[in-house]
């Protein structure tokens, strides 16, 4: 999708960088590209769904469940967006329970 020199605003490749952060472990910086991705396009599944399962990875099980309400929103039929959201709902629950544990 070579369109002129001013591709670096495309969302694919903000979802590019944002991936070799997360791969690095540089989380906050890979949600800050997903979030550029978004921006950039609103409806583009994969930005939301990259940036829900980073969420997953730092333990933020709610904003994680956010993200991929919007994946399921936006493509019904995307089964890995509804398995994402069952386990992010299910950590957030599991974690509340823990919660409930704790402060007993």
């Amino acid at each position: 999708s070579e369109r002129g020199s001013n591709h670096g605003d495309e969302p694919e490749e903000h979802i590019r960088r944002g991936n070799e952060h997360r791969s690095v472990e540089e989380y906050d910086e890979a949600i800050e590209c997903y979030e550029r991705a978004i921006h950039a396009d609103p409806s583009i599944v994969l930005a939301h769904f990259e940036k829900g399962k980073t969420h997953m990875e730092v333990g933020e099980h709610r904003e994680a469940v956010e993200c991929f309400e919007i994946v399921v929103q936006l493509d019904s039929k995307n089964t890995e967006g509804h398995k994402a959201r069952g386990d992010a709902y299910q950590q957030l629950e599991n974690y509340k329970e823990a919660v409930n544990c704790f402060s007993k």
